[in-house]
């Protein structure tokens, strides 16, 4: 037998006629309250990224002023330049290359030695293992030519990465100028991303 229902009362009826427009209150309220706390949340960490970028920020200006590094035992010393610090031999050795007259070894097309420094085609004397990664600026058999552009586009990456780079780009398509060769470079490396992640490009994307 169900229990007795208890009879109507005002305050019974105004709370279930009020129940729809409450839930439907909270629903519409409950994201915005979520969200405005979470942009909250993203505003403070923004505020803190701001706040460690202006202290990494002054802390590079003051070795940039001061032009030192501080070392293992706390001493100053001065950042050296490997490829400064024997002059003499360094043009030595650019000067060889230079006189050999070899293409570029990057891109594989011919280069301009009489263009002036500076020129995105002019000639440039590269380290064939970056001096970053421990390669002599010396050594002939560590030396070769190279286009300005190819040689800012290469940076420190490996010759067996260039190699690859431009053995995929020569199966597609071919190039005319360094300037060329350095956009299908870029273009390679943005599809090598994408197919990494599954998605193919098209030919439009190159």
């Amino acid at each position: 037998m169900p229990p007795p229902r208890l009879p109507p009362t005002p305050l019974r009826r105004a709370v279930v006629a009020a129940a729809p427009a409450a839930d439907s209150l909270w629903c519409n309220l409950a994201p915005r309250l979520l969200c405005s706390r979470f942009c909250v949340g993203v505003v403070k960490i923004a505020e803190m990224m701001d706040d460690a970028a202006f202290a990494y920020s002054d802390t590079r200006n003051w070795v940039n002023r001061n032009k030192r590094k501080v070392c293992g035992g706390g001493a100053l010393t001065k950042r050296k330049n490997v490829r400064s610090a024997n002059g003499s031999r360094r043009k030595a050795a650019r000067a060889a290359v230079i006189a050999r007259g070899d293409p570029c070894w990057i891109c594989g097309l011919p280069i301009n030695y009489s263009l002036p420094a500076g020129n995105p085609e002019a000639a440039e004397v590269d380290e064939l293992v970056p001096v970053s990664l421990g390669g002599s600026p010396y050594d002939q058999h560590n030396l070769a030519a190279a286009h300005r552009c190819c040689n800012c586009w290469r940076s420190n990456r490996s010759v067996a990465y260039v190699n690859v780079a431009k053995t995929a780009i020569a199966r597609d398509f071919g190039w005319c100028t360094p300037a060329q060769f350095v956009r299908l470079a870029k273009a390679y490396e943005v599809k090598t991303k994408w197919t990494r992640h599954g998605v193919w490009p098209t030919v439009a994307d190159w």
